[in-house]
């Protein structure tokens, strides 16, 4: 199982750094473009739902996948 947990893992950060590139270039962008702290904050706030959303997506894609005994190791290893 922590073999399958491991190749999901592999998968899923290679999703993830495909999206990092996206919301980090619309990050930069954001920030080269609002020079008031709160335009700033905008743009931070905005990246961090952006990567809330892309994390979500993740772990919904990986539980889907894992058995009923991985689902309960995913739990168990975000417990700890």
């Amino acid at each position: 199982m922590k073999k399958s947990i491991s190749i999901l893992f592999v998968f899923l950060i290679n999703v993830i750094s495909l999206a990092q590139n996206k919301i980090d270039a619309d990050l930069e962008k954001c920030l080269s473009q609002r020079n008031s702290t709160a335009g700033q904050v905008s743009c931070v706030s905005s990246a961090r739902n952006s990567w809330d959303k892309e994390l979500n997506k993740s772990y919904l894609s990986l539980s889907q996948k894992l058995t009923k005994n991985g689902k309960k190791e995913l739990v168990e290893a975000q417990r700890n």
